[in-house]
């Protein structure tokens, strides 16, 4: 277990080392990682190039530019989902693909000024410094029909038709009040410490747990066993921004936790969150071993 503790008891802290894996398990993760990246990359450079035109140039230079960088963490989810249900990855790559143009378009809209006014995104100007505000918002605008376009057309060339749609039903009510914007929403009014875990879970760990969803939809995977994955990406989901928000407070930045609770609070609940999406894993077995080492990396991460 990754913390030392007596039967019944909560996790008493959250450390990165507290979830430590042997250096070689680690390594082939990321590796691996590594390698379905570059096949996310690839694919989505193969997705602009297909959709070239002179006319619209600057709007679509803009776009590609808001898809760089990252850690392409839900496009990887996706793949790890369809694993799990027994699909090869790459016939799920148009999924992988769109998952990262919804989160691209939640990036750019979020930090536009009348949202987050965020200046900087992943080490460079954010999209609406670097071409206008008018163009951000457009890029947003392109991504989500970009997205949906995936799933409804390159999709259904690499599995049956049906399971392509309810990746799209579940990313359509991802990405609505029930889902993201909602959660931008609530985010924008600023909200008490009874409603903020609702921000995290409609903001980020909504996409994440779709992510994971959708690529066991594509696969096949059985409703009882999908209703488990589900609940395991909700708490992986939170978890991640927990340490979202952890690693900024670490860095002296401004974190929403710091309004609620006090460091070592906000440890102990990130624990809470990482032991029940490993708990979630259960009814998997031995089949989420990369799940189980997938969670702990997360809960390390430095970045």
């Amino acid at each position: 277990m990754p913390f030392e503790r007596c039967a019944g008891e909560e996790p008493r802290v959250y450390s990165p080392r507290a979830y430590a894996m042997s250096t070689l398990s680690l390594a082939r993760l990321q590796q691996d990682w590594e390698r379905r990246r570059g096949l996310v990359e690839r694919y989505l450079r193969e997705v602009l190039a297909r959709r070239r035109d002179p006319i619209v140039k600057e709007l679509q230079s803009a776009v590609a530019y808001a898809l760089e960088g990252g850690k392409r963490v839900r496009a990887l989810l996706v793949l790890e989902g369809a694993e799990l249900a027994g699909l090869e990855v790459e016939r799920a790559l148009p999924t992988a693909a769109a998952v990262e143009c919804f989160h691209a378009y939640s990036l750019v809209h979020d930090d536009l000024p009348a949202m987050d006014d965020d200046q900087e995104r992943r080490g460079r100007p954010t999209v609406h410094v670097a071409f206008g505000e008018a163009t951000a918002i457009l890029v947003g605008d392109t991504l989500i029909p970009l997205g949906f376009e995936l799933l409804a057309t390159e999709q259904p060339r690499r599995v049956p038709g049906e399971r392509a749609l309810r990746a799209v039903a579940l990313f359509a009510e991802a990405l609505g009040e029930r889902g993201l914007t909602g959660g931008q929403h609530l985010d924008l009014k600023g909200v008490d410490a009874t409603l903020w875990p609702e921000v995290h879970r409609r903001k980020t760990a909504r996409l994440i747990e779709t992510a994971l969803a959708a690529g066991a939809v594509l696969g096949g995977l059985p409703d009882d066993e999908l209703r488990a994955l589900r609940a395991f990406g909700q708490h992986l989901g939170r978890m991640y921004q927990l340490v979202d928000d952890w690693l900024d407070w670490g860095r002296g930045g401004q974190a929403d936790l710091s309004r609620f609770m006090s460091r070592e609070e906000a440890e102990r609940l990130i624990g809470r969150q990482t032991e029940r999406a490993l708990q979630a894993l259960e009814p998997f077995g031995a089949r989420a071993a990369r799940l189980r080492a997938l969670t702990r990396w997360l809960a390390q991460r430095k970045a």
